[in-house]
């Protein structure tokens, strides 16, 4: 049960170099559970460092499907500045002093903007049907996860290719294993291989999660987890990861613990046990976590997990389709919440979650924007 693993696992001290950022991968084109939202898995926790600064901006892209901007929203005064104009379809990671930012299905690009600093971005392409997902410096190098290929690009910070990770041994007929959400562990990469047949995204076989030695660009290890894997950093933890298995649609999957020391894998939650997809998840510095369940009606639902292990308690009632959460360090769970389309009453914008309380920070003035958020950062 998911109650008692959280609690489990709160008694771990913090100190992780894990970076999550979350599982940035797109439902329709790169986490292809034949939606459209962003998932961005990874999901997104915020990477956080008791040393790092407090965070202060959430950088988030932005999309009606047509076009595409980079926004940034001040977490004080929750204001949302429109930055660039980018891809329809895009996902953003902030490293160090980086915001990387990928243009992904029919776009095939890479910027690279210093923070603060938006009109200048050193920007380069792919490989045509590359489809990037999700993207980490690891050394000197940047690596890239590209779902339409059976290969990692990595890049130098200036552009310019140095090589490349071979996933060709793990590709299914579509000369692909679509490899999607990535995390960073010192000189280490784990990558999520989701193994799906892009013509229907239904399973071409078990998903995968590879370990790559960022020095010598070679796969190191790999765990079989289960179909079309999602993942995400534990936030507290070092070598643990949590997977979320399943295709859209269908209560098939679970939320599980992935061990990378030892290999061994522990069920948190089935989707069978709550009824629907889980599409996220989150947890909070305390051991609370929230659950963001697809329904089979394709509504939102939202679930406070206590970490002390007394209860999973729904918080307010069923929401527009969604995507998200993404945490930032103050224990705040960001959601784009859309606009609804079979009431036509709600409008679209944020919706931020106090972890800690359980309790919803915007209620009906959801944080608005020019256009609807797809994935989200933290700095």
């Amino acid at each position: 049960m998911i109650i008692s693993m959280l609690a489990l696992l709160v008694g771990c001290a913090p100190s992780t170099d894990l970076d999550d950022t979350a599982d940035t991968s797109t439902e329709a084109d790169a986490d292809t559970d034949a939606d459209t939202d962003t998932d961005t898995d990874a999901d997104s926790d915020a990477d956080s460092d008791a040393d790092a600064d407090p965070q202060t901006i959430a950088l988030a892209t932005t999309t009606n499907y047509s076009v595409g901007a980079l926004t940034s929203f001040d977490m004080g005064s929750r204001n949302a500045t429109d930055l660039a104009d980018i891809a329809s379809d895009s996902a953003v990671i902030v490293e160090g002093d980086y915001a990387i930012q990928i243009g992904r299905f029919g776009f095939d690009y890479v910027r690279l903007y210093t923070l603060g600093d938006w009109s200048d971005p050193l920007e380069f392409s792919l490989a045509e049907g590359a489809n990037p997902q999700d993207a980490h410096f690891c050394g000197d190098n940047l690596f890239i996860s590209q779902y339409g290929l059976d290969t990692i690009a990595v890049y130098s910070a200036t552009g310019n290719p140095v090589g490349s990770v071979d996933l060709s041994s793990y590709a299914d007929a579509d000369g692909s294993p679509e490899p999607a959400a990535m995390l960073s562990d010192g000189d280490r990469l784990f990558v999520a291989l989701q193994v799906l047949d892009t013509t229907d995204f239904s399973s071409a076989g078990p998903g995968q999660i590879v370990e790559i030695d960022c020095d010598s660009q070679t796969v190191t290890q790999d765990w079989e987890v289960g179909v079309n894997p999602k993942i995400q950093a534990h936030p507290d933890v070092p070598g643990l990861i949590f997977v979320r298995t399943g295709l859209f649609g269908s209560p098939d999957g679970a939320l599980s613990l992935l061990d990378t020391a030892d290999g061994s894998m522990e069920e948190v939650v089935k989707e069978s046990d709550i009824g629907g997809d889980i599409a996220g998840f989150v947890l909070a510095s305390s051991g609370r976590a929230l659950l963001h369940v697809y329904t089979p009606s394709y509504a939102s639902q939202l679930y406070c997990v206590d970490g002390a292990g007394q209860g999973m308690t729904q918080l307010g009632g069923d929401l527009p389709y969604s995507s998200g959460p993404w945490m930032n360090d103050r224990d705040e769970a960001w959601l784009s919440v859309s606009d609804d389309w079979q009431t036509e009453e709600a409008d679209g914008g944020v919706m931020i979650i106090d972890v800690e309380v359980c309790q919803d920070l915007t209620g009906e003035n959801l944080v608005p924007s020019t256009l609807g958020v797809s994935d989200i950062a933290f700095y």
